[in-house]
Formats: structure tokens, C-alpha cells, sequence
């Protein structure tokens, strides 16, 4: 009867250690995931920030990129900038009705701060020429102006033709031009 009540009292020891093998067990394995989840947190916290950094960084680059003009402006003289007809585009002026506009330069006025002279194209707008900063000014693409350049190549080229050949002659001739413009494309 001692026996059995020795082997029943160690038999409650074993479980009670069975039970508490288990339930720290448990708490290890709950411990385990949620450093696992803190740990995925803190991966996922850095890489957003990453993420965030690298936008911020493209976007303050892409602001340089447009802003480069404005540091050239110091760096160049106006001439060189926007030389004397010029067609530029207006911008951050006070009047929206004065915001991109197609002006052409007429002039430089020499003040402080330097003053470009600009007549608009839309005469609708100001019948008289503006002087405004260069910073409130940007400088048409180039491929514009060489397009333009080209329209007025083909015009005086044109002009040599009215004078090279009768009227009858030049139909024919640019007749064949636009056929041969067109096999070639």
C-alpha cells in the first residue's frame, strides 16, 4: 500500500512536469512566432523605409533635373540662355493669365536682378513688351526650334523653286517630290 501510494505520488509528480514541460513548451513556440512576427515587422518596417527613402531620392533628383535650368541661368549669361528671338514659354507669374504663354525675347535690360524683354505671341494678351526674369522663364525644346529651323529651310527652299522654274515645272516638280517622299516612308 506505501508502494502504491509512492507510484501514485510519483506518477502526479510526472504529470504535473508533463504539464509544465508542456505549457513552457507552449510558451517557448508562442514566444518563438511572435519574435517571428516582430522580426518580419522590423524586415518589412526597413524595407518600406527603404522604399520611401529611394522615392523621396528619385523625386528631389527629377526636382534637380528641372531645376538644372534655373542653376545654369547664374552659371551662363542670358545671351547665351535666351538669346534675341528666342521663343520661350512663361511660368510661376502671379497672373495665371500670363502662365504659359509663348512669348519671343526682344531684349536683355540690364537691372538687378537682370530682365529679359519679351513681346507675347497672343496679342490678345499685352499689346506692349513685358520684362521678366529668367526664372519666370523657360526656353522652348530645342528639337522645337529645329523643327521650326527645318519649316523655314523647306520655305526659302520653296522660294528658289518659284524662281528656278515656271509655275507649270514646279507643280510637276513637287508632284514627284511628294510620290518619292511617300515610296520612301
Amino acid at each position: 500500500m506505501i508502494q502504491d501510494h509512492y507510484r501514485a505520488r510519483i506518477a502526479r509528480k510526472e504529470v504535473e512536469s508533463a504539464k509544465k514541460r508542456n505549457r513552457l513548451q507552449d510558451l517557448e513556440n508562442e514566444g518563438a512566432v511572435s519574435i517571428q512576427c516582430r522580426w518580419r515587422q522590423r524586415v518589412a518596417q526597413k524595407k518600406l523605409n527603404t522604399l520611401r527613402r529611394e522615392k523621396t531620392e528619385r523625386e528631389e533628383s527629377e526636382n534637380k533635373e528641372e531645376s538644372e535650368p534655373d542653376d545654369t541661368n547664374e552659371a551662363q549669361p542670358l545671351e547665351q540662355l535666351f538669346p534675341v528671338g528666342c521663343r520661350v514659354i512663361t511660368h510661376s507669374l502671379s497672373s495665371d493669365a500670363f502662365n504659359n504663354q509663348f512669348a519671343i525675347v526682344l531684349d536683355h535690360v540690364d537691372t538687378d536682378p537682370p530682365r529679359i524683354r519679351i513681346e507675347f505671341e497672343d496679342a490678345d494678351l499685352s499689346s506692349e513688351p513685358k520684362n521678366l526674369k529668367p526664372d519666370n522663364l523657360k526656353r522652348e525644346s530645342k528639337a522645337k526650334e529645329e523643327s521650326q529651323e527645318k519649316e523655314h529651310d523647306d520655305t526659302e527652299q520653296d522660294q528658289s523653286l518659284e524662281t528656278l522654274f515656271p509655275v507649270q515645272e514646279r507643280d510637276m516638280h513637287n508632284t514627284f517630290v511628294t510620290i518619292f517622299s511617300c515610296l520612301n516612308v
